[in-house]
């Protein structure tokens, strides 16, 4: 029975190391999105783009990595927002707008997982 209780709380304490792991990607993700977005009035059209790719590459990396069935549905807001921002690089659209709606998007996900989201710059 001892076993069978520590097994359980192995289980819970590697779920809330998932968690806790996929939280604290994602408000990485949400960090370099915001300064993205502080920074894109001064930055270049090229510097910009250049930045986009790195946090869709980063949102990739998350993507691809396992997760728990739980996140599923917050790792689908991280595709969309992955695939928005190519897809206004590819076709130039306003980047800049699609990378505004990203963060919200994020933010929201963020502060589902209970991380702090930070809004200072609203």
């Amino acid at each position: 029975m001892r076993s069978l209780n520590n097994a359980m709380e192995f289980k819970d304490f590697i779920i809330s190391e998932d968690k806790g792991y996929f939280a604290q990607r994602v408000a990485d993700i949400l960090s370099a999105i915001q300064d993205l977005n502080d920074s894109a009035e001064n930055m270049g059209v090229r510097h910009l783009v250049s930045n986009a790719e790195t946090i869709v590459n980063q949102i990739r990396r998350i993507i691809h990595t396992h997760w728990p069935q739980s996140e599923e549905d917050k790792l689908s807001v991280l595709q969309k927002c992955g695939v928005a921002i190519m897809k206004a690089i590819e076709e130039k659209d306003d980047l800049r707008a699609v990378l505004k709606a990203c963060q919200e998007n994020i933010e929201d996900i963020s502060g589902e997982e209970g991380k702090p989201v930070n809004r200072l710059g609203d």
